[in-house]
């Protein structure tokens, strides 16, 4: 009986999961694919970096929403640089402003 009483005391004492964790266990129980875990845990790993590595219980819609609206300009900036590469464009970026201007070198 004392060996069982000590195996019942260390699950007890047992560590929580990491969120990570817990979010693996949730989506492989729903049946997801590993692609699909993977961009999930990956889309997580990076909302957390986004907000210094801020616990996601800590945060609320507020960061949800500079997230997301990060992602929207850094998608918008990106296919626009896309765009005037392609077409040729002079791109002309300012590290001291936040605002790269692209050139077009149609009128030239």
């Amino acid at each position: 009986m004392g060996n069982q009483r000590r195996y019942v005391n260390e699950n007890y004492r047992r560590k929580p999961k990491k969120l990570l964790d817990l979010a693996r266990d949730v989506l492989r129980r729903k049946h997801y694919s590993i692609r699909t875990e993977e961009a999930y845990i990956g889309w997580i790993v990076r909302y957390i970096h986004f907000h210094n590595k801020r616990h996601p219980k800590d945060m609320g819609v507020k960061e949800i929403e500079a997230f997301l609206t990060y992602l929207k300009m850094g998608r918008w900036f990106q296919n626009d640089l896309l765009i005037n590469i392609e077409r040729n464009n002079e791109v002309k970026i300012d590290p001291h402003n936040e605002k790269t201007q692209c050139h077009t070198n149609i009128f030239n």
